[in-house]
């Protein structure tokens, strides 16, 4: 089945923004050629001439000043409306029934609703709502304690290993790198 539903979504797009050729991205005429394709792997011999017709009334596009990219949308969408296949008839919608009832005419009676207990309490009046209790300060704030406080990576000629992270596993890799210390790891 062609999709003729998404190309004209896409053109009525493109027109709502201003015929801009900015309604898909790398412009319409690269959609319109990937639409065409697509759908005449999936057309019949007799839609491929429909197809055809509507993709070729955008060639150019993006090379059109404002108002002839305008006129050709409005030619294609006018191909599109016309080559739509008819929508199904809705079913007929029941008929609603006013409650107010013209002159010479009977209204409808409502449905009755449940008594209301004669010993019910009255509602309370509403109050004037109070005034909401001021936000809670937020707890001070902890300082972080330093990750690793016994090991200092200060020490530029220390192993590696020093380093969170590097096990003994990786500081092996390191090692055939040539990566001995610290810093031989932030000169590499």
């Amino acid at each position: 089945m062609i999709n003729y539903d998404r190309l004209e979504r896409i053109l009525q797009h493109e027109m709502r923004s201003g015929c801009t050729n900015r309604a898909v991205i790398n412009g319409l005429e690269s959609f319109v050629a990937v639409w065409r394709e697509q759908s005449l792997a999936q057309a019949g011999d007799d839609e491929r001439a429909r197809i055809n017709a509507i993709a070729s009334g955008l060639d150019g596009y993006g090379a059109l000043e404002t108002a002839q990219r305008q006129e050709r949308l409005q030619n294609v969408l006018a191909q599109l409306a016309e080559s739509k296949p008819a929508a199904p008839p809705r079913p007929p919608r029941p008929a609603v029934i006013s409650q107010a009832a013209e002159p010479g005419s009977e209204a409808r009676p409502r449905p009755p609703q449940a008594p209301r207990p004669e010993h019910a309490e009255p509602r309370p009046q509403s109050q004037p709502a109070a005034q909401a209790p001021a936000p809670r300060p937020a707890p001070p704030r902890r300082e972080r304690p330093p990750a690793h406080p016994t090991s200092s990576i200060a020490n530029l000629s220390a192993p590696v290993t020093a380093v969170r992270g590097v096990a003994a596993a990786n500081a092996l890799k390191l090692s055939k790198l040539g990566i001995q210390t610290v810093e031989d790891l932030l000169n590499y």
